[in-house]
């Protein structure tokens, strides 16, 4: 991983489609009937508590146009990612890691990687930039992460209708005219009932619309979990991982094969801890996210550039309509 007890930073940049999460087919569909009935109304109006005291006992959802077909709530948020990993190689056998990301992924987790012992004989001898040659790699990692948006699209707050046939009541008219009615509701003109009813209709769809952004929060909240993976160096050329992580909203698994072009030995000023200076470096994985049902292939371009630098470029796509690309640059501040 570097030099003993020397920091060695990694960025990663990427940008393209945006995350996909486990989304109901419909925007009203994140409106739990959990948050409806009396906790809905009176905090959630910026008009007076009286104005919709007959709407507290009222079903949110029954107000609402739910019989229609709208478009589906297709993936929304920002497209761009970006993290930022460190790398403290703190003996022979055990190195440091901490992440931070921010963008459509967040992340914050700390944790350790440790070198085993000469395991698997049959296979060999020999070393990788992943380890010795039949010497398994254990990484985990504690923390808090998730991915998606915290609010939803103008396009997904579209899909919201209220019912043409919800109509304000005398006591909301007197809320929303801001004066004492003189005269019966009933015997208002027809066009100041219409301007009522379509300031209550109005508020209904401010009301449906902060609980659904409730729901986008809860689905797309970050939560504490934790990341696993065993790294298998098989030979001198290849390598095998697998990852199981568990954090917030991102509940995935998934396996990668690593292959040098050339192979390396122990340090000398040809290589760097990535490999042979010069010489590419393929890895392809796939990896399937219980939570959104989404399988993605994983297609990384090593590249070390000299004994401090390395470069890599990523692309992961599900082979549809979810792509995305990248770029980690990678620098070993007192080189190798």
């Amino acid at each position: 991983d570097g030099v003993l007890r020397q920091f060695v930073p990694e960025v990663f940049m990427g940008f393209g489609s945006k995350q996909d999460v486990a989304w109901p087919a419909y925007t009203y569909q994140l409106i739990d009937n959990s948050t409806i009935g009396s906790r809905v109304g009176k905090t959630n109006l910026a008009q007076p508590d009286s104005a919709f005291d007959g709407v507290l006992d009222t079903v949110l959802l029954t107000l609402l146009d739910t019989t229609s077909t709208p478009q589906e709530l297709a993936p929304f948020g920002g497209a761009m990612e970006t993290q930022v990993n460190v790398i403290y190689p703190y003996s022979e056998r055990i190195t440091l890691l901490a992440d931070l990301g921010f963008g459509n992924v967040s992340r914050l987790s700390i944790g350790a990687r440790f070198y085993s012992w000469h395991l698997f004989k049959f296979l060999g001898s020999g070393y990788t930039p992943d380890g010795q040659v039949g010497t398994p790699v254990f990484t985990l990692k504690l923390g808090r992460a998730g991915k998606g948006p915290s609010k939803l699209s103008s396009a997904g707050l579209a899909q919201l209708n209220v019912k043409a046939t919800a109509k304000g009541d005398s006591i909301y008219a007197v809320t929303a005219l801001d004066t004492v009615l003189t005269t019966e509701y009933v015997n208002l003109s027809q066009a100041l009932i219409a301007r009522v009813d379509s300031l209550y209709r109005g508020n209904i769809k401010d009301m449906a619309s902060d609980v659904a952004n409730e729901g986008v929060e809860k689905l797309t909240k970050s939560g504490l979990g934790f990341s696993l993976g065993v790294t298998w160096p098989l030979t001198r050329h290849f390598t095998l991982h697998g990852n199981w992580t568990q954090m917030g909203n991102i509940k995935e698994y998934g396996g990668k094969l690593t292959y040098y072009m050339r192979s390396v030995e122990k340090a000398d000023p040809r290589v760097n801890p990535d490999g042979r200076i010069r010489s590419l470096i393929l890895a392809l994985g796939g990896r399937y996210d219980t939570g959104s049902k989404q399988s993605v292939l994983d297609f990384d371009l090593v590249f070390p550039v000299a004994q401090r630098y390395t470069l890599t470029s990523v692309v992961a796509t599900d082979l549809k309509k979810f792509t995305r690309v990248g770029m980690v640059f990678k620098t070993y501040l007192k080189g190798f």
